[in-house]
């Protein structure tokens, strides 16, 4: 069996925020752009597309968790489950608070449509982040051997 690393909470967060807040979701995502969202563009209402991507967020994200926490379970000690959820929740806030504001600087985003896409892209960073958050607290857990030997020597 492979040994655990003990590893700092920046470091797991990190590894939890890319595998489960961005990999997981990309590819995802990706799959479902190609073979479902054809489908759903035929009908031409922007609210059901709209609606379909926050749902497909959400669900590729808590898959994400869901695969992200095995992967840590297996890989890392984990001492301090809050310390690295709530990093990982803040390293997606702030990466994706400036995905969403770069077009702002480069000015893809016009004075028109500044509304409706700021609206759009807290809706959507909401989502995501409350997922998220959500599905790290549920499956995102403290290793037993740390916390056991933790609970011993005090």
């Amino acid at each position: 069996m492979k040994q655990k690393k003990q590893s700092s909470n920046w470091y797991i967060a990190a590894t939890h925020y890319l595998t489960a807040g961005f990999a997981i979701p990309f590819i995802i995502n990706l799959i479902a752009g190609f073979t479902l969202l054809p489908l759903i563009n035929k009908i031409e209402l922007n609210v059901l597309t709209t609606l379909f991507n926050l749902i497909l967020l959400a669900l590729s994200v808590w898959f994400g968790v869901m695969y992200s926490a095995k992967y840590l379970k297996r890989t890392y000690i984990i001492q301090n489950r809050e310390a690295i959820i709530k990093s990982s929740t803040t390293y997606m806030v702030v990466l994706m608070t400036a995905y969403f504001a770069l077009p702002f600087f480069t000015g893809h985003v016009n004075l028109s449509n500044i509304l409706s896409y700021s609206i759009s892209a807290v809706i959507f960073l909401s989502v995501r982040a409350i997922s998220f958050y959500a599905a790290s607290k549920k499956y995102v857990s403290n290793d037993e051997i740390g916390s056991n030997a933790s609970s011993a020597t005090a």
